[in-house]
């Protein structure tokens, strides 16, 4: 885990498991952990620096934001994560909350990449993309959450 800290502005970036610019070895870290190893970088970043000797950030006013993958990766910290009351408040921004229409409706482009980070099809390991979609463990969810949205209007 990297993590770029921007305290003038109280921003915080991590570059969790699987991000690139780092090597291959830290971009493999999220081959088949979709969902697991982001989640687990996001909120040790936040014990680590809300802890000695840093203490650079208050751990009862943390919120967490994020758009298209790292909204899946929002929604997973406040509803499949082992603590889901790390962060005060979580807005997601056309989040992923469901990987099994994911792998439904995407494009073709991206259509066989969820084998990569899911380690297989929803047909080989469905009970995988059932545990690690957000939008199953909605009953989780403890902290305020705003979602945003887009909708595709079908022909």
């Amino acid at each position: 885990m990297v993590i770029n800290a921007y305290f003038p502005t109280d921003r915080l970036d991590v570059n969790y498991g699987g991000s690139s610019g780092f090597g291959r070895k830290y971009i493999e870290r999220l081959s088949t952990k979709w969902g697991i190893v982001d989640v687990a970088d996001f909120i040790l970043a936040t014990h680590l620096l809300s802890a000695e000797p840093y203490n650079l950030i208050d751990p009862k006013r943390l919120t967490i934001r994020g758009g298209s993958s790292g909204g899946f990766t929002t929604l997973a910290c406040i509803s499949n994560a082992q603590d889901v009351k790390v962060f005060a408040v979580a807005t997601s921004l056309y989040g992923i909350c469901d990987l099994e229409k994911l792998a439904e409706f995407t494009h073709k482009f991206e259509s066989r990449y969820l084998d990569h980070l899911i380690g297989g099809t929803i047909e080989e390991i469905p009970e995988v993309y059932k545990e690690r979609s957000p939008i199953n463990h909605a009953d989780n969810i403890v902290v305020p959450l705003l979602v945003r949205c887009l909708l595709r209007l079908w022909e």
